[in-house]
């Protein structure tokens, strides 16, 4: 199997994973939901070049791809899911605190085209709500491309030692033992700016019985002083995709969607 294939790497079945302790008794499916923050989103103030965060710097459905054909991309009303602060699994509870002085959040899910499709949620499902974002995109404005970087470090910490994060969750528990990091792919721009997409440990909920878990990748694209995070959430038993721009045409392996969001990130943060 070709090294672009992560479905011999961490996008395994789930049920082959060799899970680890028997999650503790308890409701049957945790709120995806954090804690709204105690801290104020930053306020729309311009930066020290006189620049600030609008809407037309935000992702639109047009630009993320659908993974199948009988589901369309439509975006999620406010307050659904994961707060801003913590849209990833691997942001500290501080993650408000990064010195930006404006933010702008929009988020996404996969909707059936025909709505009559849709089944039942399981029973002790441990997934997010089926209104609940699937991808969340958040953007910051800094003072200047010296602080938007500094964020970007700090952010890529986060994600790198996202399983130290895991292993103190009261919440969530990783599923792989032999997931120690997540590893940065590079992005290539056809425009300015650095793009970058990583994998996060497997996880479920600790109240979660099922043979599933989510699958989390988290974007990072830096445009001058501007930053924005993309995280696309798969919840279930695999996930096949490739971590080279391209995909892997030779195996029917389609590139991970992170590719094509940091892509628009950027064009999008250069507006």
């Amino acid at each position: 199997m070709p090294a672009a294939l992560l479905a011999a790497a961490a996008l395994t079945a789930l049920s082959a994973c060799g899970d680890d302790a028997s999650p503790p008794a308890g409701p049957s499916s945790p709120s995806i939901t954090a804690p709204p923050s105690s801290s104020p989103p930053p306020s729309a103030s311009p930066s020290a070049s006189g620049r600030t965060l609008t809407e037309t710097n935000l992702l639109t459905e047009a630009d993320i791809p659908s993974p199948d054909s009988s589901l369309k991309i439509e975006e999620v009303a406010e307050g659904r899911g994961r707060s801003p602060e913590q849209i990833s699994i691997c942001f500290p509870g501080d993650a408000d605190d990064l010195g930006a002085t404006a933010m702008e959040s929009r988020n996404f899910r996969s909707a059936l085209v025909d709505p009559e499709d849709e089944e039942a949620p399981e029973e002790d499902e441990g997934g997010p709500g089926p209104d609940d974002p699937s991808i969340y995109t958040l953007a910051w404005q800094f003072e200047n491309a010296a602080g938007a970087a500094q964020a970007q470090e700090t952010i890529q910490g986060w994600v790198a030692d996202c399983r130290k994060t895991l292993a103190t969750s009261t919440q969530w528990r990783p599923i792989r033992a032999d997931q120690k990091s997540s590893r940065f792919h590079s992005v290539k721009l056809s425009g300015a700016g650095q793009g970058a997409w990583a994998e996060v440990p497997l996880y479920r909920a600790k109240t979660d019985r099922s043979d599933s878990g989510f699958f989390e990748t988290v974007g990072l694209t830096l445009v001058q002083d501007r930053l924005m995070v993309t995280v696309d959430l798969v919840y279930g038993m695999d996930k096949i995709t490739s971590d080279q721009q391209g995909g892997d045409p030779d195996n029917g392996v389609p590139a991970d969607r992170q590719f094509d969001l940091v892509k628009a990130a950027a064009q999008r943060l250069a507006t």
